[in-house]
């Protein structure tokens, strides 16, 4: 299939899952998982979020894009990504 906007992905169908939870009171963490049944595509998304003062706000955000290796029966990395972002808030 072809992505667009509406369509990132270009499979038929994919399941997700997230989960966003609170370590202590100024860090924060979260995990999304994407899957592509008939692809045997995983992409998972952890986050880390700290807040450094009430404006400031440092998060390290991942993309890790598993698949299928059929030659070697499991899994392997694809590539992977990782972003360290800096936010103020006014």
């Amino acid at each position: 299939g072809q992505t667009s906007p509406y369509t990132p992905l270009p499979f038929r169908h994919t399941i997700t899952a997230a989960a966003i939870f609170t370590i202590d009171e100024l860090t924060s963490g979260g995990i999304t998982m994407l899957s592509t049944p008939k692809a045997e595509v995983w992409i998972v998304a952890p986050t880390v979020s700290y807040s450094i003062t009430q404006n400031w706000d440092l998060s390290l955000i991942m993309q890790l894009f598993l698949t299928d290796n059929p030659f070697e029966d499991r899994y392997q990395w694809l590539t992977n990504a990782a972003f360290l972002r800096l936010k103020k808030s006014f």
